[in-house]
């Protein structure tokens, strides 16, 4: 579990909302008293499986009550298999219980137990697996004319014992599709993935992500984002019910999109933030954990996922420069003044003009965060590279006479007015000089206490149709 980096009141209201969350009917259930009688028993089965007879009276007989549900306890344990999913003392090196399903679809049909269900289920593999997926203990049953089924006569010991997991009709779908791949078959070495140093970057990269998590907030290529619902309800919460139901706001508050990660960002600061996490959007609630048993060489494994996802090649870019007395950087501060950045975006310390909902990374940020080329594409169309964002292209005059550009938008900004890629690269190059503190957590913190986000909430009116 990574370090949520909690103050003592969050971490104690965590607690408290966890202790509220009881199953009644659980709770309710008394632990019934133990039979020994039937205990007795289970531990017969049990020693009988190695013991003669009287092998078996003489160490029951030297068994105190304890003794008997320690023995029957393991025992059980090792016959369910609960150390397949549960770190349980003493079962360290214990084989998994079920079937190896290396090869399972190239399993002969016959190989297949119908039993009862022989003329309920067609016969393919697809069939035989996904009943057993869906229902693992059917086959212990059977099934009767009134559509009820009757239980094996077996041999407790014998029983199937495979768990019933509650999955739906889209994850049995997907589960069967993969038992339907494991085969002996040998695949052509021309149908398999290249080998290469980027596929097998993205594979470890890949593994990594799934291992911590990190799609149980962050959306990558579609996939992702379990906490969107959670965003939305304190959405709801904070504001009301059409401000959660705003696919766009819901997104700004949600931690980012990864899609872009390997183009948008510098390696070495995401390494740095991965380090130590800091504030990047300051309206956020939400917040990235620090995962601190994470090793270094883990975490350079899942940069270089991201950027060789993203095609970047390059180990080393060089620093890109800016002339604070150029055309460009004077165009730049032009576009932005223009385009009123200032009403979302900190400047260093500088608050933004607009409610908190509406706030956007701090722009002293820029220099050390971002790649250049980069913020030009997510300039030229935020849409594409996060859809819902509430950040909007900058205008910029290039289908303005050159008269009109150079009476409203100066000499600076005409200069450029044909090309729009330069005008892009000139608002890129004052964001890259814009400079200030960029730890502004005290500032946000007594912004949301004084004045809130800033939500519009319709209330209802108290005209009822008598007043009309």
């Amino acid at each position: 579990m990574p370090n949520l980096r909690l103050s003592k009141q969050e971490a104690a209201d965590i607690s408290s909302y966890l202790i509220s969350q009881k199953d009644s009917n659980f709770d309710d259930q008394t632990v019934p008293a133990v039979d020994e009688i039937e205990l007795d028993k289970i531990v017969t089965e049990f020693l009988g499986s190695n013991l003669r007879k009287e092998e078996v009276e003489a160490r029951l007989s030297e068994m105190n009550l304890d003794q008997k549900l320690n023995y029957t306890g393991g025992k059980l344990i090792r016959q369910y298999g609960c150390y397949s999913c549960h770190d349980i003392d003493g079962f360290e090196d214990a084989k998994p219980i079920g079937t190896p399903l290396t090869t399972e679809a190239s399993k002969l049909i016959s190989k297949l137990d119908f039993g009862y269900f022989h003329d309920k289920i067609p016969h393919t593999k697809w069939d035989w697996f996904r009943l057993k997926v869906d229902s693992p203990r059917i086959f212990d049953m059977i099934p009767q004319e009134d559509h009820t089924y009757k239980m094996k006569v077996k041999n407790p010991l014998e029983k199937l014992r495979m768990p019933h997991f509650g999955l739906n009709e889209q994850e049995l779908d997907a589960i069967v599709t993969v038992i339907m791949g494991w085969v002996k078959d040998e695949i052509p070495s021309t149908k398999l993935p290249v080998s290469d140093e980027r596929n097998l970057a993205i594979a470890a990269g890949e593994k990594l992500i799934t291992q911590y998590n990190c799609q149980g907030c962050h959306s990558i290529d579609g996939n992702g984002a379990a906490i969107l619902p959670t965003v939305a309800s304190w959405l709801e919460e904070i504001a009301d019910e059409t401000t959660a139901e705003d696919n766009s706001l819901v997104l700004s508050f949600a931690p980012p999109m990864l899609d872009t990660e390997g183009k948008k960002v510098q390696p070495d600061w995401l390494f740095k933030f991965f380090k130590n996490p800091t504030m990047i959007r300051p309206n956020l609630q939400v917040r990235m954990p620090s995962f601190t048993m994470i090793s270094d060489n883990d975490w350079n494994t899942i940069i270089k996922y991201f950027q060789l996802k993203d095609g970047q090649t390059n180990p080393y870019e060089n620093p890109h420069s800016i002339a604070k007395n150029s055309t460009a950087y004077k165009a730049g501060e032009v576009i932005q003044d223009m385009g009123a950045c200032n009403n979302c975006h900190f400047y260093g310390d500088q608050k933004p003009k607009q409610a908190a909902l509406s706030w956007g990374p701090n722009l002293a940020l820029t220099k050390e965060r971002l790649r250049p080329e980069w913020l030009v594409d997510w300039f030229r169309d935020p849409q594409m590279i996060m859809p819902g964002t509430k950040m909007p292209a900058p205008y910029i005059p290039t289908e303005e006479p050159v008269a009109s550009v150079r009476e409203t938008w100066g000499n600076d900004v005409a200069k450029l007015h044909s090309d729009p890629e330069k005008l892009l690269e000139a608002l890129r190059d004052y964001n890259w000089g814009i400079s200030g503190p960029v730890d502004v957590s005290e500032i946000v913190k007594t912004h949301l206490a004084s004045e809130g986000y800033g939500f519009v909430i319709e209330e209802d009116d108290d005209w009822g149709d008598d007043d009309w």
